[in-house]
């Protein structure tokens, strides 16, 4: 009955959120403004010049104007600076990686003019509501001035005093309309160099795509058939020469603006060293998982020192991504260097040719883009590459069966080469024919994107490797083993992180070989264009894009959900001395909160507004009124459970004849463990309507009964002695209330007794172990048991004074 009302009332809030939602919302009431009376000039005008003193002239004061004003000046100097070297590279055709360098520092000068835009932006801002407020205020006081002139007997210097605040007015005024026009001015600059930058820049990308598709496809002459070396549009001394000085010019402009980052990364080399000295004290923990995918993770407790200026080193290449190329070659031959010695000893002898030789192919092919070779000399070289790689593919194919074998080497970049081999040799066999034929850009292509897919598949291995190894100590320092959490579900959690590290490691991997290929755009082009198709359903347009986000939204919304009551129930809430059943009750209120909410914000992904909420909601409504009653009542039913917490989860409990502990309260059922194993799935609707034993609500003792028959002519006392004696024997009974032993009298020629004592825990041992040691301790006395014993839950309400 109460369900069936709390569903009729669930119903009908439904069925208004459909009106509520197509209300139009109220307008918004103006306040009117009025002039100053006699009584209020007086502190009303102290008022105005204090806040005009303290906050307004703070504002004004501000060097904003002045620190931006240099450094958009600063920034013209730069924009002009690229342009021309732009245009020079254009006008004389260069190659396609010195273009594409001028594309990165496009982005770089954009990305520059951010900073000094969002602090006009919010300096401007503030100016504007200080205009705005010292305009109402001049108002007020000009209504104030009229409205005393018209007035009677008005003390002259009250006039006079409405004048000097009007001037004052005036002349600050004056003051923020400056500070705003020169910030505005400031800002429409700022904007303007933005905005002519992005035309640029997208400009260069235009020309770079064209630039490439003619490239890749344009055939010059055979390897066998070389003409004098010379360039079309210009000579190769001449390109080589500015590219090399555009380079050293980038390189030290880059070091001096950057110079501070560099000074600094001291911070993250001492922090990295120290997480690793922290966690080698655990290592022992690490390897007597056996893991070999971790194998690689290992290698860093070797060299605590190595591993820290790798991984410094690693952050900093990553950190900056518009690296001139003379210090991105020496960057990435400090970090290879450390590679090789860092993992020399961990990775199998026949993979360590793969690490030497991808390393030296990735350095060269950097410094033949910094130093141009002669076109025979370049075409030799990225043959020599494709030869090179290509025999260690073929024998890495042939002999991989035996490395796993020999070495039971199970790296994570090792099974992606395993995979990858077969399409890498192909991509390699490719190359070397366009190169032979005359297709040298498509040729330098497939070589340098093979030599950096293999690098960037090994270094992210070793990225996945160490992670999760640094994750696996952590999980198991005394800190970590605090958390109940942690303890509870370590090995659970290490599989997880492990699974959600494998899935960022294929992922980063795609998405950089996709984009060194120049693939990226064209699978992000073609995954939107399939992603964006959809129907329209009553003015709502549901597109695959959006039935993914709704999807991926409400999964995300029950792990986050279920991640926070575990949170709340088991290792926050649990450390406070809360009534029995409330850290469930917050937890689960919680847990329903964030996924209606996610269920929300679900709809809205998938193109649901207010008003088609609203209309849902009624549908939903009805559809409750006329099918789902079942459902929402058992709903309903559960809060009640959770609100009121006639059950909790861990009592015992019986329903009809079916006794057993309460493993679960859920959204529409609870589950019920019976002693046998099997669980029990009760509609929640039934635990609140129907009679339900609790025996553990008030606490966790239960008192059991313990009878047996004897001969009449034994001595009373002594069997009492003994039975009270044998239930203090035994360590799950309670001391208190103490054990009692009770006469019952004669019966059939026997006599009846009952023994009666308390446990909260391991009552089945309980009940054998007391009916042994009553049994052995009666037998030790001459007395004889004349009927089986019978060892029964007392339903009754023996309270413990009716004991004593």
């Amino acid at each position: 009955m109460i369900s069936n009302r709390f569903t009729l009332v669930f119903f009908l809030f439904l069925s208004s959120l459909s009106t509520i939602a197509q209300e139009e919302p109220k307008l918004k009431e103006q306040e009117e403004l009025k002039p100053y009376s006699l009584s209020e000039i007086p502190v009303e005008s102290e008022k105005m010049v204090s806040k005009i003193n303290a906050e307004y002239l703070k504002v004004i004061a501000q060097p904003v104007a002045h620190q931006n004003a240099v450094k958009i000046d600063s920034l013209a100097k730069r924009k002009e600076q690229i342009k021309g070297f732009t245009a020079y590279a254009t006008e004389r055709n260069y190659g396609y990686s010195f273009i594409e360098s001028y594309l990165i520092k496009w982005d770089e000068f954009i990305a520059k003019t951010q900073a000094p835009k969002q602090v006009l932006s919010t300096y401007t801002e503030a100016l504007g509501k200080i205009r705005d407020d010292l305009s109402t205020e001049k108002k007020k006081w000009e209504l104030t001035r009229v409205k005393l002139k018209e007035a009677d007997e008005i003390p002259d210097n009250i006039l006079d005093r409405t004048k000097i605040i009007l001037d004052y007015l005036d002349a600050n005024s004056k003051l923020v309309s400056d500070s705003l026009s020169r910030s505005l001015d400031l800002q429409n600059r700022i904007v303007d160099l933005t905005l002519s930058a992005e035309t640029e820049r997208d400009n260069l990308e235009q020309l770079l795509k064209l630039k490439f598709s003619n490239l890749v496809f344009q055939k010059e002459y055979s390897l066998f058939n070389l003409p004098n070396d010379s360039l079309k549009n210009g000579d190769r001394k001449e390109y080589r020469d500015y590219y090399l000085a555009y380079n050293l010019r980038e390189s030290r402009l880059f070091l001096t603006e950057e110079w501070d980052f560099f000074t600094n990364l001291s911070i993250p080399f001492i922090l990295i060293l120290g997480v690793i000295l922290w966690l080698r004290s655990n290592r022992a923990e690490l390897e007597t998982l056996h893991i070999k995918e971790l194998e690689l993770g290992q290698a860093i407790f070797d060299h605590p020192l190595l591993s820290s200026l790798f991984y410094t080193l690693l952050l900093t290449l990553g950190s900056l991504p518009s690296i001139p190329l003379p210090i991105k070659i020496v960057l990435s031959t400090v970090i290879l260097l450390l590679f090789i010695v860092i993992s020399s000893k961990i990775i199998a002898k026949p993979l360590q040719l793969a690490v030497y030789l991808i390393s030296i192919h990735y350095i060269s092919m950097r410094f033949t883009d910094l130093y141009i070779l002669n076109d025979l000399m370049y075409r030799v070289f990225q043959l020599f590459v494709n030869l090179t790689l290509m025999a260690y593919l073929i024998y890495f194919i042939r002999n991989k069966a035996r490395i796993v074998e020999q070495y039971n080497y199970q790296a994570l970049w090792f099974k992606l080469m395993s995979f990858m081999a077969p399409v890498f040799l192909a991509a390699l066999v490719v190359s070397a024919i366009a190169n032979a034929v005359g297709y040298l850009y498509l040729a330098f292509l497939i070589n340098a994107t093979t030599v950096n897919s293999i690098l960037i598949a090994i270094l992210f291995g070793v990225i996945y490797s160490t992670t999760t190894s640094v994750f696996v100590l952590f999980v198991n320092t005394p800190i970590a083993q605090k958390s109940i959490l942690i303890t509870q579900y370590k090995d659970w959690t290490i599989k997880k992180f492990s699974q959600l590290a494998k899935i960022g490691y294929y992922f980063c991997w795609i998405y950089f070989t996709l984009a060194w290929f120049f693939l990226l755009d064209f699978v992000l082009e073609f995954v939107n264009s399939i992603l964006e198709l959809g129907v329209e359903v009553r003015h709502v347009n549901i597109t695959i894009l959006g039935v993914i986000s709704f999807v991926v939204i409400l999964v995300g919304s029950f792990g986050i959900a279920q991640l926070i009551r575990l949170l709340l129930k088991d290792e926050i809430l649990s450390r406070f001395r809360l009534s029995k059943g409330v850290p469930m009750a917050i937890s689960s209120m919680t847990y329903y909160v964030l996924i209606s909410c996610g269920f929300f914000l679900a709809l809205f992904s998938l193109g649901f507004n207010l008003e088609n909420l609203g209309l849902l909601a009624g549908a939903l409504g009805v559809g409750i009124g006329f099918g789902l009653q079942n459902i929402v009542s058992n709903f309903i039913s559960g809060l009640i459970l959770i609100f009121e917490r006639p059950i909790t989860i861990g009592d015992i409990v019986k329903l009809d004849d079916i006794e057993g502990v309460v493993a679960s309260i859920g959204i529409r059922s609870s589950k019920i463990q019976q002693y046998d194993g099997a669980v029990l799935i009760v509609p929640n609707s039934d635990l609140i309507s129907q009679k339900v034993v609790n025996h553990t609500l008030s606490d966790d003792q239960r008192r059991l009964i313990f009878e047996i028959r004897t001969k009449p002519e034994v001595e009373l006392e002594l069997v009492l002695y003994l039975l009270q004696r044998a239930a203090e024997e035994v360590d799950p009974v309670l001391e208190d209330p103490a054990p009692k032993a009770y006469f019952e009298g004669i019966d059939k020629q026997s006599a009846h007794f009952k023994l009666y004592y308390w446990v909260n825990r391991d009552i089945l041992a309980a009940k054998s172990e007391v009916a042994l040691r009553a049994h052995a301790i009666l037998k030790e006395s001459g007395i004889e048991i004349l009927e089986q014993n019978i060892v029964k839950i007392d339903r009754g309400d023996l309270s413990e004074e009716k004991l004593k």
